[in-house]
């Protein structure tokens, strides 16, 4: 209402400019004759007067306005300081540039006298600085334009008057204080305003008068305190990629929309009357949002950052909001809409509506009991705050609101819809639930999803810490360690042959998805009757890529074991070893960490005969286990509960390899193995607490199969360093099946829930490898290795490994 009030004074203004021409014309004509010395006119159909004077007023040549002359132009052309300057034409083009400085107004005007010509164009240049207003009008004629560059410290202000056709342009790149385009009783032209530079005001753009397709635009690159467009039967739209505090755009019955990229520090509106009215967001909105319109649809997109409330109003048509960013305030949706035509009024979310301090998050109590309203919830979504929603299951024959949930990648969650007092919830309202990939049951007002991301992690990683706990003792096997006078070696690396022991030792704990970085210290005592007691110490990373419904994780492990084994008979080695352990798994998006401590025992020997090789192990230990689970819960005060639990485990597993060693010449060595495993892991019952929907989880068992293949082909060089250097290239192939019963067994909110513990049941892969190992003669002795693992699962791993050995 207030820009209405605005556009009718400035309407009545401009048009009393029409009663004072005559007099003002006389005046300049009189001002121009004072000063003649100082301005130089020619030309006499295209009139070019140039003024360089010191003070002064600029204008038409002494003989006043010409006319009768439809090609007519007149330029000013002001370099000098003057106090103002003013430039007439009647049929033709009315130009005024300004290098210099005017102290005063300046107003450049065409189709001064009437006549109803279309052809009067005013423009207006200024490159140097303007003290007052600068007004550029044309009457009967075409378009009203200004250049600046400069500096005007005053207003902008350009119209067409009484015109049929015509435009109003401003381009602003340099300082105004305001820009105002007006178009008054022309029907078929524009307001446009594109400004990449200061104004320390409001841009103003009307053009109420124009017919159905005319548009009132302004394009901000720029600053300024305020933009407001008013178009009546045309369209009005702003688009901003600079600094604006608020902004408005209407119209009538055209489209209102304003387009963001940029930072409006302020309040945003699109008002149409039957017309759409829309508002995109790609950039930040510091304050309330709205979108409205009597009969037409009404829309917000947000992809950017939103702090306020956020509204869709549509009295007849539909309404509806996106968000894909972020909205810290209340989504507000109204409809009255019940055609068939359409989505009809809907809520889609997939970032973050974060309504703390606020009576609701989203509320949706507006729309019509008849009207049609769905709320989408995709993945990615986060609600803080109340959900009310619009129904009335005790009315036959409504149309309910449609609810649609969107599970994946994501936290665990539990949605509650109603207010306070458990009104405009799902089970007063009638509401219709549909939830789409996603593990999840229904209770009362409130929807629970689980993410079994864990479930999947904590039967793989013991996959990973019982390979690496196996190799171990694997690296015992390949040979002995040689012993000194003393019969101890003390050090980082392997002992006896690292071609075997990179086979046997890291690439066994190396060899399928996500592993890498195993080292291992093996200080090692060998008695007289060649009893050997050795200790190691391990540690690794696996990294799991996310896959299907499961999130990436990151886990580390680390521990370390003491062992004996003696050489029993010809041929035969037995050995046996205790060790200790801890394990610590994270979820991406926080959404959970697990940390287990391991104790464990095996069995292991070797059995060679005739170069060949039989290696066979038994391994079984327990686990106390944490957990702690990220519930995002719309009623907690900081959006999220944490579920915890403790909970005890177990695993054992047998594992048996064949292979031998073939003599190639030239110290060339090929070693093929051939390794079979099985892995069962057991984790008891728990029950969390903590959080809003909590699990209570039953007993499980997984079952794993494992099958390896790989060859070591080996170089040795005497003599090099006072010792012996050996090169090793390594290459295998990998094949993990999960066996069994894999599913998890729980009940949430009071119901019972079943699921399959996520993640492929059978993987395979290849890995390829380098290895250098350096021994000098005094038992001091260097390696290194380097792996490349890949897998079916679309992991890929590189690791590296090495260390050091002194014997004394």
């Amino acid at each position: 209402m207030w820009c209405r009030v605005v556009f009718d004074f400035l309407k009545a203004y401009l048009s009393g400019c029409n009663l004072l021409r005559s007099a003002l014309f006389s005046v300049i004509v009189a001002l121009m004759a004072a000063d003649a010395a100082a301005q130089t006119c020619v030309g006499t159909t295209s009139i070019v007067c140039t003024y360089s004077g010191a003070s002064g007023p600029v204008g038409d040549p002494p003989s006043g306005p010409v006319t009768g002359n439809n090609n007519l132009t007149n330029n000013i052309t002001a370099t000098g300081t003057a106090t103002q300057a003013l430039t007439f034409v009647q049929f033709g083009t009315s130009t005024l540039i300004n290098d210099g400085i005017i102290n005063g107004q300046v107003n450049t005007h065409a189709g001064v006298l009437g006549a109803g010509s279309f052809t009067p164009t005013a423009i207006t240049v200024n490159h140097g600085t303007i003290n007052g207003i600068l007004r550029t009008l044309v009457d009967y004629g075409g378009d009203a334009t200004v250049y600046n560059t400069g500096i005007v410290n005053g207003a902008i202000i350009v119209t067409p008057l009484d015109s049929v056709f015509g435009s109003a342009k401003i381009y602003n790149s340099g300082q105004a204080l305001t820009l105002t385009t007006i178009r008054t009783s022309t029907l078929f032209g524009d307001t446009i305003v594109e400004n990449s530079g200061t104004v320390l005001g409001y841009i103003l753009s009307y053009n109420v008068d124009g017919l159905q397709g005319t548009q009132a635009n302004t394009i901000n690159s720029g600053t300024a305190a305020g933009i407001t467009n008013i178009a009546g039967l045309g369209n009005a739209s702003i688009v901003n990629s600079g600094f604006a505090g608020i902004v408005a755009a209407s119209s009538d019955s055209g489209s209102a929309a304003v387009s963001n990229s940029g930072l409006i520090q302020g309040s945003v509106a699109a008002t149409s009357g039957s017309g759409p009215a829309s508002i995109s967001n790609a950039g930040s909105i510091q304050g309330p949002v709205a979108a409205t319109s009597s009969s037409g649809p009404a829309s917000v997109i947000n992809s950017g950052s939103i702090k306020g409330t956020v509204s869709a109003i549509a009295n007849s048509g539909p309404a509806s909001v996106i968000n894909t960013g972020s909205i810290r305030g209340t989504v507000q949706v109204t409809s009255d809409y019940n055609g068939s035509a359409g989505p009809g009024a809907f809520l889609t979310n997939a970032g973050l509506i974060d309504g703390s301090g606020q009576y609701a998050a989203i509320d949706l109590t507006n729309v019509l009991l008849d009207a049609r309203m769905t709320l989408n919830l995709l993945t990615g979504s986060r609600v803080i705050g109340r959900i009310t929603i619009p129904g009335d299951a005790t009315i036959p024959g409504q149309t309910p609101t449609v609810i649609n949930i969107q599970g994946g990648r994501m936290a665990s969650s539990i949605l509650t819809f109603g207010d306070s007092n458990n009104e405009f919830g799902l089970a007063d309202t009638g509401a219709t639930i549909n939830v789409t990939n996603a593990i999840y049951v229904v209770s009362g007002n409130s929807v629970a999803i689980v993410d079994p991301s864990s479930f999947a992690v904590n039967s793989r990683n013991m996959v990973d810490v019982t390979h690496v706990i196996g190799s171990l003792a694997t690296g015992r096997l390949s040979s002995p360690a040689p012993a000194s006078s003393d019969g101890m070696a003390i050090g980082f690396a392997p002992s006896g042959n690292v071609a075997r022991d990179m086979i046997d030792n890291a690439f066994a704990s190396l060899a399928y998805a996500g592993q890498d970085r195993v080292l291992a210290n093996n200080p090692n005592f060998t008695a007289a009757d060649g009893t050997s007691v050795w200790a190691q110490g391990f540690g690794g990373r696996r990294v799991a890529p996310e896959d299907g419904p499961t999130l990436r994780s990151v886990n580390n492990l680390y521990g370390g074991a003491l062992g004996v084994d003696k050489t029993v008979q010809a041929g035969l080695r037995l050995g046996a070893f205790i060790g200790g352990g801890s394990l610590q798994s994270d979820l991406d998006l926080n959404a959970g960490r697990t940390t287990s401590d391991l104790a464990f025992a095996g069995l292991y020997g070797r059995y060679a005969l005739n170069g060949g090789f039989v290696d066979f192990s038994l391994i079984g230990g327990g686990s106390g286990n944490s957990s702690s689970r990220r519930v995002d819960n719309n009623l907690a005060p900081s959006g999220v509960d944490y579920a915890l639990a403790h909970y005890a485990g177990w695993f054992v597993t047998p594992e048996l390899a064949l292979g031998f060693e073939r003599p190639l010449g030239s110290n060339l060595t090929l070693t093929p193995t051939v390794r079979v495993r099985y892995l069962a892991a057991g984790f008891d019952a728990y029950q969390e607490n903590g959080s809003a929907a909590n699990l209570a989880v039953a007993s499980r068992v997984s079952h794993y199969f494992e099958e390896r293949a790989g060859i070591a082909l080996t170089r040795s060089f005497n003599g090099v360093g006072r010792g012996t250097l050996q090169l090793t290239g390594t290459a295998g192939g990998v094949s993990l099946q999960r066996a069994g019963d894999s599913g998890v067994n729980a009940v949430l909110l009071g119901q019972s829930l079943a699921f399959a513990t996520p993640g492929r049941s059978n993987v395979i892969g290849y890995y390829a490898g380098a290895n250098i190992d350096w021994r000098h003669a005094s038992g001091a002795s260097f390696f290194a290795a380097t792996e490349f693992n890949g897998m079916s699962d679309s992991s890929r791993t590189i690791t590296g490994r090495g260390g050091v050995k002194i014997t004394f």
